[in-house]
């Protein structure tokens, strides 16, 4: 209703508000754990923001004494979780980045993952590259880079398609394939075929016939 939509853009912008009360670097490493995801440690902003962890303890300490952030659990070795706490304040931090802060954010984050910087275990690796890159992925002008991106779509999409997860496996699919350049048929034939052989039928097994017609064509 029209109330409910106007309450709730009330509580973003108190929100918003409240956030810009903190001081620029308390901002900064919320709106890093922000691009991150939905549970983040001491250790990974501290690496995401670049900055010392003694750091990232007294910028977390300010930011749950305000609400903005809740302690999920402690770890074995005292390496402490955190979620933000209520996903409006999650969403008002990432709206106060612009769209190329955002971009940026992302991108500096999928290539600590990547390269390993910042480890993350188990299946979820792959996705977390994709999905942090794809959404930097309007910044990344190095055509080697844009290649190597659209094979982690591939092996990204093949992977959520054995899970029958076929929407994000379209998705990872589509992703790769906007990365690519005319030229790239030429010079990485296998890459493009691939790619739109895996995206029509993943679009099929979604139900989106028109889509799986216009990439067999």
């Amino acid at each position: 209703s029209i109330r409910q939509v106007e309450v709730t853009d009330n509580a973003a912008s108190f929100m918003g508000q409240r956030i810009r009360t903190l001081s620029p670097d308390i901002r900064d490493i919320l709106q890093h754990a922000a691009c991150f995801g939905t549970l983040f440690s001491d250790r990974e902003l501290a690496t995401i923001s670049d900055r010392p962890i003694a750091r990232i303890q007294e910028a977390t300490a300010e930011a749950l004494q305000e609400g903005f952030l809740l302690l999920a659990k402690r770890e074995k070795d005292k390496t402490a979780i955190y979620k933000f706490s209520h996903d409006q304040v999650e969403s008002a931090v990432y709206r106060q980045l612009s769209e190329t802060g955002r971009k940026s954010h992302h991108l500096h984050i999928g290539r600590l993952i990547l390269c390993d910087e910042l480890p993350i275990e188990g299946s979820q690796r792959l996705f977390a590259i994709a999905e942090q890159l794809n959404k930097g992925s309007g910044l990344i002008t190095e055509a080697e880079e844009r290649l190597n991106l659209a094979e982690i779509n591939l092996s990204a999409g093949r992977k959520a398609k054995l899970s029958a997860a076929f929407e994000p496996a379209y998705k990872y699919f589509q992703a790769g394939l906007e990365l690519l350049s005319p030229q790239t048929w030429s010079t990485h034939y296998q890459l493009c075929l691939s790619l739109h052989i895996e995206g029509a039928e993943a679009a099929y097994l979604n139900g989106s016939f028109d889509v799986t017609q216009t990439l067999f064509n």
